[in-house]
C-alpha cells in the first residue's frame, strides 16, 4: 500500500492515512484528523457551534446547487445581529416552512430571505409542541400506577408413593 501522508489540522502532526496503527475521520472533503484530537474538540465546541454547523450542513442539503454559501451567511449573521434570532432558530424555521409546511424551495434561489416573516410562527408551533411534551410528561406522572411485584412459587406435581411389593407370594 502506498504511503498518503496527511497533516492532522488540529495538532497539526502528519500522519499516513493507510498505516493500520493510525485510527483518523475525515473533517472535510480533502481534510483528516487524528481521531482523538477530532473527539477532544467536539468535546470543546459549545452548543452555539454545533448549532452554526447544523445549520449550514442543513442548508447545503437543502438547497443543494442552488445553495450561495457567501449570501446566506451574511444574511444568518445579519439575523442574529439585528433580531436576536439564534442559529437553531434559523435551522428549525427553516425545517419548519420547508419541511413541515412544505413550501417550494426554488422561490428562496439559495438565500434564507423567508426567515423573518415565518420566524415567530415557526417558534410557536416548537413552542406548542414543548408544552403538549411537558403536559404529556405531568399525566405520565400523575397517573402511574405502582408496580407490585409478587412471588408464585412454582406448584410441586403430586407423585404418589412408590408401590411396596410383596416378594413372600402372599396376597
Amino acid at each position: 500500500m502506498a504511503k498518503i501522508m496527511v497533516k492532522c489540522p488540529i495538532c497539526g502532526e502528519s500522519f499516513d492515512r493507510n498505516s493500520p496503527d493510525v485510527k483518523w475521520v475525515k473533517v472535510s472533503n480533502t481534510r483528516y484528523a487524528h481521531q482523538e484530537c477530532a473527539d477532544k474538540k467536539a468535546l470543546e465546541e459549545t452548543q452555539e457551534e454545533k448549532d452554526r454547523k447544523a445549520l449550514y450542513k442543513y442548508l447545503g442539503e437543502l438547497f443543494g446547487g442552488n445553495y450561495d454559501y457567501i449570501k446566506t451567511k451574511k444574511m444568518v449573521e445579519k439575523y442574529i445581529k439585528e433580531y436576536q434570532f439564534t442559529y437553531s432558530g434559523i435551522l428549525k424555521t427553516m425545517r419548519w416552512f420547508y419541511e413541515l409546511k412544505g413550501n417550494n424551495i426554488e422561490k428562496a434561489k439559495g438565500g434564507i430571505g423567508i426567515v423573518p416573516y415565518v420566524y415567530s410562527d415557526a417558534m410557536q408551533y416548537y413552542y406548542n409542541i414543548y408544552l403538549a411534551q411537558q403536559r404529556a410528561n405531568a399525566v405520565r406522572e400523575a397517573y402511574e400506577v405502582p408496580v407490585q411485584e409478587i412471588t408464585i412459587k412454582s406448584p410441586k406435581m403430586y407423585t404418589p408413593p412408590p408401590r411396596m411389593f410383596d416378594l413372600e407370594g402372599g396376597s
